[in-house]
């Protein structure tokens, strides 16, 4: 049975005890571990707080509404209560917008944008690593014997990984760790291949990221998530191709991102998903033209470029938008008149990197070639 301490007395009593001195220990951890006394991650006040931002933007009545959902219980009732509001009466990519605005408050103040291309966290001296963090590192530095991890936490924050690559210990390493644990401890969860895919791709194996999607992919239909997954997991996909480089992967990002925003699939396309896979699409067509203004790859660049910034993108994406949009106008590639031609524009480069793939199977993903895009344009018109 795994014991759960709360207190660091008991804690130094059970590490200390002659005849478990010596056994390796691991580490499950939660929101508490994140917080420390009004610096890093807020507390569950401050949180409800940027969910009262979050949510009055979207008007006056979902304010009324969440708090009326809100518990006058214990913080985790109050947290399970906001956060199933913004699931329920906003929807994932708000919940997103959440988590993100809550993090990113444990970044010190003053500091520019995290780079939006590499998804990169900074470096450790930009956050504000909570005590109990850095503890934890030194100790997995000092005795890695008796403290060789892994280290789970339910946490969306990368501040424990932050606080161990201070101490040293080699950040892509740490992620292949923890996700590798993840997919084992869960493997009817589609989601575990796309963080272990993730973690791959950031420490720079992204070949290795595309066969293990590749490998995984047929069985996709048996795990619990799927049908909230599918999206997601070709979009992952179709970025570790483009990661690997050239022309060949690039046609395999934007024929994989491509379907993953359209009717081929048969889920619901939620407009988190919108901007993620038109960030993609736009970086994938920018690489593929020729750099004529009227070519295929080009107009579509410009046509996700306008679809994303539909999509209510937040800052990190509006960033990737501004450039495109920014590099598009400086070489005189044409707007869409309307979404129509923006999803016609989008259909034909799809179609035309179909036609100019290379690989049986990525081919056979949809034998025409032909992409629809009803869902996306149905997501966008409730943005």
């Amino acid at each position: 049975m795994t014991p759960e301490i709360r207190d660091s007395n008991f804690l130094r009593l059970k590490l200390s005890r002659s005849d478990n001195a010596r056994q390796p220990v691991s580490f499950l951890v939660g929101a508490p571990f994140s917080f420390d006394r009004g610096v890093g991650v807020p507390n569950v006040d401050g949180f409800l707080d940027v969910v009262r931002e979050r949510v009055a933007q979207s008007g006056t009545q979902f304010s009324a509404g969440l708090e009326k959902a809100l518990s006058d219980g214990p913080g985790p009732l109050r947290y399970q209560g906001a956060m199933g509001f913004v699931y329920d009466g906003l929807d994932a990519g708000a919940a997103a917008d959440v988590v993100r605005a809550a993090v990113l408050r444990a970044r010190k103040p003053g500091l520019p944008d995290l780079d939006p291309v590499t998804d990169y966290d900074g470096s450790p001296g930009e956050w504000d690593i909570a005590r109990a963090q850095r503890g934890l590192a030194r100790a997995m530095q000092v005795d890695p014997d008796r403290f060789p991890g892994p280290v789970f936490t339910t946490n969306f924050d990368p501040l424990i990984e932050l606080a161990l690559r201070d101490r040293g210990f080699v950040r892509g390493e740490i992620g292949i760790a923890a996700a590798e644990a993840a997919m084992a401890a869960m493997p009817q969860w589609s989601s575990t291949i796309n963080a272990r895919a993730r973690a791959l791709r950031l420490a720079d194996y992204p070949q290795d990221a595309c066969d293990l999607l590749r490998g995984q992919f047929r069985n996709i239909k048996t795990t619990v998530d799927w049908q909230q997954n599918l999206r997601a997991y070709l979009h992952e996909w179709a970025t570790c191709e483009g990661k690997v480089g050239g022309r060949a992967r690039r046609l395999s990002n934007a024929w994989l991102d491509a379907i993953s925003l359209s009717d081929a699939l048969p889920v619901e396309l939620a407009p988190d998903q919108v901007k993620l896979s038109c960030g993609g699409l736009a970086v994938a067509f920018e690489r593929l033209s020729d750099g004529t203004p009227s070519g295929v790859y080009a107009r579509a660049r410009r046509a996700v470029t306008e679809l994303g910034l539909q999509a209510n993108p937040d800052s990190r994406a509006a960033t990737i938008f501004a450039r495109h949009q920014q590099e598009a106008d400086a070489l005189g590639i044409a707007k869409p008149a309307d979404n129509d031609q923006a999803l016609a524009w989008l259909a034909e480069a799809a179609t035309a990197a179909w036609q100019e793939l290379d690989d049986t199977f990525l081919r056979s993903l949809r034998q025409d070639g032909r992409l629809t895009f009803q869902k996306l344009r149905a997501a966008l018109s409730t943005t």
